[in-house]
């Protein structure tokens, strides 16, 4: 049993074949490239999104943080999830909230203290002020003594001068004992 065929209609049968074969071999190769292109979209959205969930809360959070190294204790860092990432955003805020309210408290015991301070240094002002109307009236007071001994020096003086000027012998005597005897008394 054979078969008898004719050269040319076996030579368009394997070209045929051929033909069909090119275009599956076409069609698969177009297949890959666009699975290839595919995976690779697939591959950067993943890429795209891993940032998006990682590396960004993580930028915002070193953000954040430099902005309280800096002073600013407004910055809250933004929390999106439950995760690890999220748990640290957390603390952060807590951790800021915490220095804000300690910022504060410090803010108004200095405030307190400055004012204590200023009222302090009044009353330390007002008493200096009384010291020097009280040394002033002192030294007042001191020149005036200094006056009335004087004058009561002269007075004394010329007291006994004229007591001494006298030619009458006179004594004074204070609690039985002679205290003044003047030279006209003829034991004096």
């Amino acid at each position: 049993y054979g078969m008898v065929v004719e050269k040319e209609a076996l030579f368009t049968s394997v070209d045929e074949s051929r033909r069909v074969l090119e275009n599956v071999v076409r069609e698969l190769e177009l297949d890959g490239i666009v699975l290839g292109v595919m995976t690779i979209i697939i591959a950067l959205m993943m890429v795209f999104l891993s940032l998006k969930y990682l590396v960004t809360p993580l930028r915002n959070l070193a953000t954040a943080t430099k902005l309280v190294a800096d002073g600013d204790l407004s910055v809250r860092c933004p929390v999106g999830t439950k995760d690890e990432i999220g748990v640290l955003a957390a603390s952060f805020n807590v951790m800021v909230e915490r220095l804000e309210i300690g910022q504060e408290q410090e803010r108004k015991y200095a405030n307190a203290l400055e004012t204590e301070v200023k009222e302090r240094d009044q009353e330390l002002l007002d008493k200096r002020g009384e010291l020097e109307d009280t040394i002033e009236l002192l030294n007042e007071e001191v020149e005036q003594r200094q006056i009335i001994s004087e004058a009561l020096r002269l007075s004394q003086q010329q007291y006994y001068e004229t007591l001494e000027a006298n030619r009458a012998g006179i004594y004074i005597i204070v609690d039985n004992v002679f205290q003044y005897v003047n030279n006209s008394l003829p034991f004096g």
